[in-house]
């Protein structure tokens, strides 16, 4: 159903559709700003418009509008898809030779070129549905195609192609909740496509076995009659309904792990745009089949060969929740790097020679006090082992010690690295002020000099940025290593991660971002402060007074994080001893780093 173009059902018919809305509201894009300046004209689909009006500045043609908006828009190009009909409800066929407005499509497209802006076709179909567009797409500057076989079939037919592969937009597909709706639902598994279990029934039976794992189905393109229902009794109990492209978008933020199967009415190529929104939303696909080698859901949607591969899974995540999450973070993090429409974008313009400034690729200042000069050392190995590349370390010492020459001289050979030293009566919060002004970031990140950041920290932290923008955010304390016994505790009272924490919320004594990992646009620390005067409680401060001047901040996901403990208690300001701490925590086996 789409946003812009709705054609409302009959009474009637509307109370025969089992349709399923949870009573959570969609959560809002939190995107600010446009990744890039460009400005694009569009003949497209709600999500290829969704995904984007997000990173250019995206004018929707109509049959009304598109030759004034030609004439006197300066568009960077022209974005023809292939469908059936426009986000706007206009285009109705107009793609298909000698429909009634297939002439009207192709003047478009002429006076485009006429007034030298790049046209541009997206064949964001399977190649099954090459014979529908392969005439219309050869009246454009470029062809891009999801599917490489169409590349393939459009080159048979004298059509230059590229391959442009499906897409996803994490600003609307991310696993972000927020904080009054975070316990609101969960679903264990969910499968969506009733209408395959029609047309494949036998071969999809092992959904009834599943029921047992929590399995939820609902349909996101097909509509589901109350009547059909009954008709397959065993998963009736099972059934949400027929759901919006919005609705499925939440409830994949509320869902542990998605089923799916070779066996589908969808095609290969429509598979792949889903499964790219299910692993952006840090969500397990399990899927009953083998993907060739090019396949994109390689290493981002998990094979199964058989029936019982899918079930030994998923008893395994039971056993152990942190392996799935695990694999669901790695596949968030891949779609991430490779495969949004920021990456499209930036591949379209390539190839068009079209340079622009993509704002996408912020910089991240660490900021580093500390009073140990035998913990310098580490702290610049955490900076270097970190994957993202567009960062800069600032350490603030004021120790009594001298820095060794050793150290102040491979600190001089890395440009990206500073040293300042300030007096030993500087305290922590002076530090970090001193830190954030001197940064040349667009984001500050405290890194404590003595705990462990996995190389990925900055990278995720940012990755969650570019889809969620956030003036104040971190991580909630959750895994310690004892150096009393060697080993990696988590604590056992359930922490919210991947949350949307409104002020109030900051406010409450039992709310702490760890101080560790408290960060914030760099802008928004120079007008909101460390208190100066805060001896050993620096973070709890800043944390109270922003929280009166923000209204929300974001809390990121646990991994890569870990708090070092110290054998020796009282160099800890949280002075909890050993045998209450072992109390709160537990021993974990994993490793968190991924």
């Amino acid at each position: 159903m789409s946003s812009l173009n709705y054609t409302s059902h009959s009474d009637e018919h509307f109370d025969r559709i089992h349709y399923y809305s949870p009573l959570i509201p969609p959560v809002k894009p939190r995107k600010k700003e446009l990744n890039t300046e460009l400005k694009i004209a569009l003949i497209g689909s709600d999500r290829l418009y969704n995904g984007f009006r997000f990173e250019a500045d995206v004018f929707l043609l109509t049959e009304e509008n598109w030759k004034e908006a030609l004439k006197y828009v300066e568009f960077d190009f022209l974005l023809v898809e292939s469908c059936l009909e426009s986000t706007t409800g206009h285009w109705e066929y107009a793609q298909i030779e000698g429909s009634e407005k297939n002439q009207k499509l192709k003047n478009l497209v002429e006076f485009a070129k006429e007034k030298s802006i790049p046209t541009v076709y997206w064949f964001t179909h399977d190649h099954v549905y090459h014979d529908n567009y392969k005439i219309i797409s050869s009246i454009f500057d470029y062809v891009f195609c999801a599917d490489t076989e169409e590349v393939i079939l459009l080159e048979k037919e004298g059509i230059d192609a590229i391959i442009l592969p499906p897409a996803v937009q994490p600003v609307l597909f991310n696993p972000f909740r927020e904080y009054a709706y975070y316990d609101a639902l969960n679903i264990n598994l969910l499968f969506d496509g009733w209408a395959d279990i029609y047309r494949f029934g036998d071969q999809l039976m092992v959904l009834e076995e599943l029921k047992i794992y929590g399995l939820k189905i609902i349909d996101s393109k097909k509509e589901i009659f109350h009547k059909k229902i009954s008709y397959i009794p065993e998963l009736a109990d099972v059934v949400l309904g027929s759901v919006s492209n919005i609705t499925r978008q939440t409830l994949l933020k509320y869902s542990k792990n998605v089923v799916s199967f070779d066996n589908s009415l969808l095609t290969k190529t429509s598979q792949q745009w889903d499964a790219l929104e299910v692993a952006a939303s840090r969500v397990v696909q399990l899927h009953r089949g083998i993907f060739e080698v090019n396949d994109i859901r390689k290493n981002i949607v998990v094979e199964n060969k058989t029936d019982p591969d899918i079930i030994q899974k998923l008893i395994h995540f039971e056993e152990n929740e942190l392996f799935r999450e695990k694999l669901a973070h790695k596949a968030w993090r891949n779609v991430n790097l490779q495969h949004t429409y920021n990456h499209r974008l930036v591949s379209i313009c390539e190839k068009l020679k079209i340079t622009h400034n993509n704002k996408k690729e912020k910089k991240a200042s660490l900021i580093t006090p500390t009073y140990r000069v035998d913990y310098i050392e580490k702290v610049i190995r955490t900076f270097e082992s970190q994957t993202y590349k567009n960062k800069e370390l600032n350490i603030i010492y004021n120790g009594f010690d001298e820095i060794p020459p050793d150290i102040l001289n491979n600190i001089q050979k890395n440009v990206s690295i500073t040293i300042s030293k300030l007096h030993p009566e500087t305290s922590v919060g002076e530090c970090l002020n001193y830190g954030n002004a001197i940064s040349k970031g667009d984001y500050c990140f405290r890194i404590d000099d003595d705990d462990d950041y996995g190389p990925q920290y900055i990278l995720d932290m940012m990755l969650h940025l570019s889809a969620v923008e956030s003036n104040y955010f971190g991580r909630f304390p959750i895994y310690y290593y004892l150096e009393s016994d060697g080993k990696i505790h988590k604590r056992k009272r359930a922490a919210k991660q991947l949350v949307i924490v409104p002020a109030n919320i900051l406010r409450k004594e039992e709310f702490r971002i760890s101080g560790n990992t408290m960060s914030a646009k760099r802008f928004f620390l120079l007008r909101n402060k460390y208190p100066s005067k805060s001896f050993n409680a620096a973070d709890t401060s800043l944390q109270l007074n922003v929280a009166h001047n923000i209204r929300e901040a974001l809390v990121m996901d646990n991994l890569n994080t870990i708090i070092n403990r110290r054998a020796d208690e009282s160099s800890h300001t949280w002075r909890l001893g050993r045998e209450e701490f072992l109390e709160v925590t537990e021993y974990i086996r994993d490793d968190i780093n991924i």
